[in-house]
């Protein structure tokens, strides 16, 4: 019969094997951050004995986008080798592998990965907030300019999703929430301006 003791030490030994494990799994992955949707990014990469580097970098979607690339040699003092990636207009997670001949051998060198984000949740949010509080004002003040600035920011706001989606996701449903805020600005804005119209 096993006593409270081993239990207790049999438990610390495998959270402790845990630990190592994820430190060993992730300690060849490097993240180089985060960057805009449609930016560029320098990858770099050191090796002072190769004579060549070939880089591969994946989607989002797990498709390539370069496949055994040249790296160029930035500074061959120190060996640093960049490469420039323009092609960003995914949203999520790029994986970078590549293959160069270490002291004549080929050999793989760590995996590194970037993020793409989109909008600002911040600034969308806050456009929002805005147009929908200049909407609730028009109702209770009966002012057509509000209703027209809350359409406008509405719309700006709509059109803001199309372009950058929100955070890390652009698709079906940011497009959705996108034209729906713009067909509500447009509506404000034209009901508001008839209205204006009308009354001079």
């Amino acid at each position: 019969m096993k006593t409270k003791t081993s239990k207790t030490t049999n438990y610390v030994l495998l959270f402790m094997l845990v630990i190592l494990l994820t430190t060993l799994s992730s300690a060849e992955t490097y993240n180089l951050g985060t960057i805009k949707k449609d930016s560029c990014i320098e990858i770099p990469q050191v090796c002072l004995s190769c004579s060549y580097l070939k880089i591969n970098i994946q989607y989002p979607n797990k498709t390539f986008a370069v496949v055994n690339q040249d790296m160029a040699l930035k500074n061959s003092s120190t060996g640093l080798w960049s490469y420039y990636f323009c092609n960003t207009s995914e949203l999520g997670k790029y994986e970078i592998s590549g293959v160069g001949d270490l002291d004549g051998v080929d050999t793989g060198f760590s995996s590194m990965w970037f993020e793409v984000e989109g909008g600002d949740m911040k600034l969308f949010m806050f456009l929002l907030c805005i147009s929908l509080v200049f909407l609730l004002f028009s109702f209770l003040f009966q002012s057509n300019w509000l209703s027209f600035s809350s359409g406008l920011l509405m719309a700006i706001s709509g059109v803001y999703v199309m372009i950058y989606g929100l955070g890390y996701i652009s698709d079906l449903y940011t497009r959705s929430i996108a034209y729906t805020l713009v067909g509500l600005g447009l509506f404000f804005t034209i009901v508001s301006s008839y209205s204006i119209l009308e009354n001079y």
